[in-house]
């Protein structure tokens, strides 16, 4: 039975990550066969991670077991993976024949890898990251591949112009970009609307304890996100943070995003891209189970520091601007410069509170007392 070698696919895109790309006429001979397997003729391994495809019809070392030759010399041959594509697209085998399209484009992308890039692959339109690593998105037309990428640009823009290294506030005090961790769940739910799926879980979660932020701990108080709702925060459904892994956004109608008195759930329904339908699968598998959000605070008002315990409590009474929410592989709460300003400020104001009348006053007449 004809499959797709997934060591196969993996050394190819290690070959293109390397920029190890032929353009040259393509030949695959004895003598290339058997300078992979080794002086001895008895490497098989590696011979087969030079093939696209194996037939487990036959045993290991058997001369048709590894199928579509595709690198020699430590190098990709972009001749050879067109040869591939067609030739199995002709046998009906649609998993390698899709392989093989995407590794030609992720190779003419990692040619020119400043930008992203839109490729034309035979009927088929597809979106690449600006390394030319990843393949985002595919599309019927050249118009549908153009206004993925005005969206992820417009996003761009915006984080560019809000979600810079600091903010300022209506005070004219920076604020930092902070973000948050949760532990809730996930879930993939079946679409609405013909997609991959649709996302579902809290992005936040009020009353609980975050774990140790740097000498501190923080919760969210109900309530926290209304204003930012109310406000119409233009958020996106991101995976990882990342700007090109882009699922929905609220503007667009797919992301939903409510506030309950649990915290603050959304719904996304995933776009049918590679991206989608990737963040579809490892949610499906419970690979990604965990949430988190980006956002800053509204100003020195919007939080509360309790010192009476011994780990101090921070709480966030309102969250000024909402960025993005969304699921996350690696679960992290992350400390950002201003939550250390604030525990500062907070801390210092503790200790030295500020001298009031009637606190002078007492303690005058103590001072008399004492004489």
């Amino acid at each position: 039975m004809m499959r797709l070698n997934y060591t196969g696919l993996e050394h190819a895109k290690q070959l293109i990550r390397h920029g190890k790309i032929s353009t040259g006429p393509w030949a695959y001979d004895a003598v290339d066969e058997q300078t992979q397997k080794g002086p001895n003729g008895t490497d098989h391994a590696e011979h087969e991670r030079h093939h696209l495809a194996i037939d487990d019809a036959h045993p290991v070392g058997h001369e048709d077991r590894a199928r579509y030759p595709f690198a020699k010399d430590g190098q990709i041959y972009l001749r050879a993976l067109h040869g591939i594509r067609n030739e199995a697209h002709d046998a009906g085998q649609t998993d390698i024949s899709r392989a093989a399209s995407e590794l030609i484009g992720e190779a003419k992308v990692r040619q020119t890898p400043h930008e992203r890039h839109i490729v034309k692959d035979g009927s088929k339109w597809k979106l690449y990251t600006k390394d030319g690593s990843r393949l985002i998105s595919t599309h019927a037309s050249k118009e549908g591949a153009v206004k993925q990428e005005e969206a992820i640009k417009a996003h761009e823009a915006d984080a560019a112009a809000g979600r810079s290294a600091e903010v300022r506030d209506k005070t004219g005090s920076s604020r930092s970009i902070e973000r948050r961790f949760v532990g809730a769940q996930v879930e993939l739910r079946e679409s609405r609307t013909g997609g991959p799926g649709r996302i579902e879980g809290y992005a936040a979660t009020f009353e609980s304890n975050s774990v140790d932020l740097g000498g501190f701990i923080e919760r969210l108080a109900p309530g926290a996100f209304r204003a930012a709702l109310a406000a119409g925060d233009d958020c996106r459904c991101l995976r990882n943070h990342e700007d090109d892994n882009l699922l929905g956004r609220r503007s667009a109608g797919t992301l939903e995003l409510s506030e309950d008195s649990h915290g603050l759930r959304f719904a996304c329904e995933l776009p049918n891209t590679q991206v989608g339908r990737d963040t579809a699968e490892m949610v499906r598998r419970k690979d990604m189970t965990g949430c988190s959000f980006q956002f800053t605070m509204g100003g020195p008002d919007d939080e509360a520091w309790d010192f009476s315990t011994p780990m101090p409590v921070r709480t966030i009474k309102r969250v000024g601007k909402l960025f993005d929410v969304g699921p996350v592989t690696f679960p992290a709460y992350e400390s950002t410069r201003v939550d250390m300003r604030s525990f500062a400020a907070a801390k210092a104001l503790h200790a030295s509170p500020p001298k009031t009348n009637s606190q002078a006053k007492a303690r005058q007449r103590l001072a008399e007392a004492s004489l």
